[in-house]
């Protein structure tokens, strides 16, 4: 059974093990291929970590994200934002059992792939509103009904 559909996933922060596999089609179109592992491990109270499932990314890279795959995913140890079209399979492998490959396409129009840097940039504009004294206010607050005030005066039909 394959699924597919437009749904775009955002994986952050995903680990990348070895080099992206890149060809060229017959047409001379560059294409990259690659497995990102992402994880859903917590932190616990205690400040150990529970470790979750391991996720499998099958990442195919067109044309300028392609290229930059070559270039930067050489080595294969890196860290990895990527924006792109989202499918699902489901195959049998050798061993007879039925599995489920997650296959995310990015384009060259409209995908993301870069390195994921821990540190952004400059600091986003809430970082920046604090660092200047901003505060948001805590309690939010109903404005007060003065005397003689009827909710049905203020319909407006």
């Amino acid at each position: 059974m394959n699924m597919s559909g437009r749904i775009t996933v955002h994986g952050e922060g995903c680990f990348v093990n070895k080099p992206a596999e890149v060809k060229e089609t017959s047409t001379g179109k560059l294409y990259a291929r690659f497995t990102a592992l992402s994880s859903t491990d917590k932190k616990l109270p205690n400040g150990q970590y529970e470790h979750g499932p391991t996720e499998y990314w099958n990442i195919t890279a067109w044309g300028d994200h392609a290229h930059y795959a070559e270039q930067n995913l050489a080595e294969g140890k890196a860290s990895i934002d990527f924006v792109g079209v989202f499918t699902v399979e489901e195959y049998t492998n050798r061993d007879g059992e039925k599995k489920t490959a997650r296959k995310v396409t990015i384009w060259d129009k409209g995908g993301t792939l870069k390195l994921h840097d821990s540190k952004p940039a400059e600091p986003s504009a809430h970082e920046k509103s604090k660092a200047n004294g901003y505060q948001p206010e805590q309690i939010v607050r109903e404005p007060e009904a003065s005397e003689g005030d009827d909710d049905a005066d203020m319909c407006p039909f």
